[in-house]
């Protein structure tokens, strides 16, 4: 009987209820590639491997600190293991399409980006944050944008160079997520994703915002 990696495909399924109907199509397709491919070059000697030979565990495939397990909320730590599991079924795959983990891995960001930040602007009544929970990435980064960057930067406790950081690798991300649904991406591609988000920190930056109340024009 043929044996998959250790990957959780009910966390997958989880995540992937949460997509829109575009990327929900782009992980199907990609699905039905992944099994065509196993199921055509499977070696019978796989069978008896054991899958926890075959794969890491997602902390430690994309180097994830405890610290920053310890910050964020179990739908986005259950984005970042299907990042994971999908990345290393694909690893011998030659030219293998790495789309869905880097759609996995933009909805961790999203994911937090909604509970901190979104909650903390819905909660001041700032206009266009009414529902942060199904705002996109692309419309958080517009709305953002056409706020004044000193009350912004007061309600969420974050110095003008931290807000620009976030923002600027905000928008990489969301570059990468717009690529995945159309164009092919590469493992250079899921690299760079992981260094914004784990090796830069973009995940622990947007985990640690936090509400400061310094005025009582800010009501929490």
């Amino acid at each position: 009987m043929m044996k998959f990696p250790d990957i959780d495909f009910d966390a997958i399924g989880r995540m992937v209820d949460l997509l829109d109907d575009n990327q929900k199509e782009k992980i199907t397709s990609m699905a039905s590639d992944l099994m065509n491919h196993t199921m055509n070059n499977l070696n019978p000697e796989d069978a008896d491997q054991n899958p926890e030979d075959q794969s890491l565990d997602y902390t430690e495939y994309f180097n994830i600190s405890d610290d920053l397990v310890s910050k964020l909320d179990s739908d986005a730590l259950s984005a970042l293991e299907a990042a994971s599991d999908l990345a290393q079924f694909y690893d011998e795959i030659p030219e293998a399409d790495l789309s869905a983990s880097v759609l996995f891995l933009s909805k961790a960001a999203l994911i937090t980006l909604r509970n901190k930040a979104g909650k903390i602007l819905k909660n001041n009544q700032i206009d266009g944050f009414n529902s942060p929970q199904f705002m996109s990435l692309g419309e958080f980064l517009t709305q953002i944008s056409n706020l004044d960057n000193k009350k912004l930067n007061k309600l969420l406790c974050l110095t003008e160079g931290q807000l620009k950081k976030i923002q600027n690798e905000l928008m990489q991300i969301e570059l990468l997520l717009s690529r995945s649904q159309f164009d092919t991406i590469r493992k250079e591609d899921l690299d760079y994703a992981k260094s914004i988000l784990i090796d830069d920190q973009l995940l622990l930056d947007l985990a640690n915002i936090k509400f400061v109340a310094e005025s009582a024009d800010f009501i929490l």
